[in-house]
């Protein structure tokens, strides 16, 4: 087959055929390295914040409410309010 040619280049050429053999195998199997994007970072899920809720009537007189010294209402008021402790007071009474 390579009668005629030096035996450096019968080597050369050889080397360079597995050199191509080598690259299309490569190119073909995934061997060559590909940049990768990472997944996405998930987004956290927010943790609920417990509530509960609040009823305060004034009967039979209309009075003032305030939870934590802020007018809420005057006979009757109702809230959802974050879990905690509140201060409820009452403002002028009429009636």
């Amino acid at each position: 087959m390579l009668k005629g040619i030096g035996e450096k280049t019968k080597m050369k050429r050889i080397v360079a055929i597995v050199l191509l053999f080598v690259l299309i195998t490569c190119a073909f199997s995934g061997c060559v390295e590909k940049e990768v994007t990472p997944p996405p970072t998930p987004t956290p899920t927010p943790t609920p914040v417990p509530t509960g809720n609040i009823s305060v009537k004034t009967d039979p007189v209309n009075g003032a409410i305030y939870i934590n010294g802020e007018y809420v209402g005057t006979k009757y008021a109702y809230e959802e309010l974050l879990v905690g402790t509140y201060t409820i007071t009452f403002g002028n009474v009429s009636g």
